[in-house]
């Protein structure tokens, strides 16, 4: 599946400019780059599960169930919550 980097791009795009602004160098901060693709694309993945036009949410959602992915795509969000939840933790927390 192609998950487009829009949501990706938008979180660090923010964050990069945040630190910019604050004097600091962007090559100190690749994790924290990381973790907001990382969570760009966890929200571009639950967004991709029904669209907006409830006829293709309603397709997508069969599809979902016929395939038996529903319960991958919420072992998917699970884990990846929890995998996200734990790397922000174990970040080592400065005032910029």
């Amino acid at each position: 599946m192609k998950i487009p980097f829009s949501r990706a791009v938008c979180f660090s795009t923010q964050v990069a400019c945040a630190l910019i602004i604050a004097g600091e160098n962007l090559k100190n901060h690749v994790d924290v780059k990381n973790v907001l693709v990382d969570i760009g694309i966890y929200f571009q993945v639950q967004e991709n599960y029904g669209k907006s036009d409830q006829s293709n949410a309603a397709i997508v959602k069969d599809l979902f169930k016929e395939l038996d992915l529903e319960e991958v795509f919420m072992e998917y969000g699970s884990k990846t919550y929890e995998k996200l939840k734990q790397v922000i933790e174990a970040h080592q927390s400065k005032t910029i």
